[in-house]
């Protein structure tokens, strides 16, 4: 396989990314059901479809986080219907795969339903995400990305700012192609949103507030801003704090973060990010400087925004995910 990705890749039908059949609910189903799936499955969104079997809404665990979150009622009480996305923009399998990565970078969106044949039902309609289209990309570098294996900010790598000067101006933005050479480029080039840092006593409540307001992805759990603790992302929500009576307790956040989180610092290499992202299932990769001090994350949308750049010289500026 060629270690160069030109544009016309992404001229292939998306068909050929062999999308993962979606799951699927009607729309008199409630939330709680939705959740029951989305956990059974280890799956982050649940396509919705009304009594015709017209597909009309996507329910994610974004939707889960922003729309339900702290509500003080039932989940099994919650429709569907009141709280998904409607009319969820929808591909066809004969679809360039490029328009699917450009939906993805200018409306930022993780969740994309695509229809396996010309009609649209619960039988042929699958989902392709952020991360499916990043693997699909990284599939080209074998020697550049995989072979670079994982690894922590605790292993010792020496970088050389005259090599990353090299190699980025190997890869120019908007060059209509990319090469391994950009994966070598290390993390600090990726453009991130500025981190959301809270103590280990902060309370749910006011977790969720703040990731709400912030339209946060994630939480870096820090002591006297300078130890990481741990890490609350919209999955640790989903599966830990949503639909489990701890609202209004005082219940803090200390005692539902994931602990310890692997980290990197923003001189390793974009090709460690990424397979940490996908050896170990995580959706963002922490950083932390020399004295391992927390000073933010990376999201994989953060990457595809960077490589989309890359090939093309424009992307709509980064922002939260909505």
């Amino acid at each position: 396989m060629s270690e160069v990705f030109t544009k016309d890749a992404f001229d292939k039908p998306l068909a050929d990314m062999k999308p993962s059949p979606a799951s699927c609910l009607q729309d008199s189903a409630t939330v709680a059901d939705a959740l029951a799936r989305m956990l059974e499955k280890n799956i982050g969104s649940v396509l919705v479809f009304d009594q015709e079997g017209k597909l009309s809404g996507i329910f994610t665990d974004r939707d889960l986080l922003l729309r339900v979150g702290n509500a003080s009622e039932e989940l099994d009480k919650i429709p569907l219907k009141n709280v998904m996305t409607s009319s969820p923009l929808t591909l066809s399998f004969k679809a360039p795969i490029k328009q699917a990565f450009e939906l993805v970078i200018k409306k930022h969106i993780r969740h994309m339903p695509v229809s396996l044949s010309d009609s649209i039902s619960p039988d042929t309609i699958a989902i392709i995400s952020a991360r499916d289209i990043l693997r699909f990309i990284v599939n080209w570098f074998p020697e550049s990305v995989a072979s670079m294996g994982t690894t922590t900010a605790d292993e010792v790598m020496i970088s050389d700012a005259h090599d990353d000067a090299f190699l980025d101006e190997l890869q120019e933005a908007g060059s209509q192609y990319l090469t391994g050479a950009v994966f070598s480029l290390p993390l600090a080039k990726v453009i991130a949103n500025p981190p959301l840092f809270l103590p280990p006593t902060t309370s749910l409540d006011v977790v969720y507030e703040k990731m709400v307001r912030e339209k946060a992805e994630t939480v870096l759990v820090v002591e006297y801003d300078t130890q990481l603790l741990g890490i609350l992302t919209e999955r640790d929500f989903m599966t830990k704090v949503i639909g489990k009576k701890l609202w209004g307790k005082g219940v803090a956040v200390s005692e539902v973060m994931s602990p310890r989180p692997m980290a990197l610092m923003p001189r390793h290499k974009i090709a460690h990010g990424i397979n940490n992202m996908f050896k170990y299932g995580h959706r963002h990769v922490v950083l932390v400087d020399e004295e391992k001090c927390p000073v933010g994350s990376i999201s994989v949308l953060e990457i595809l925004h960077f490589i989309y750049h890359r090939i093309y010289g424009s992307s709509a500026q980064v922002r939260k995910s909505v």
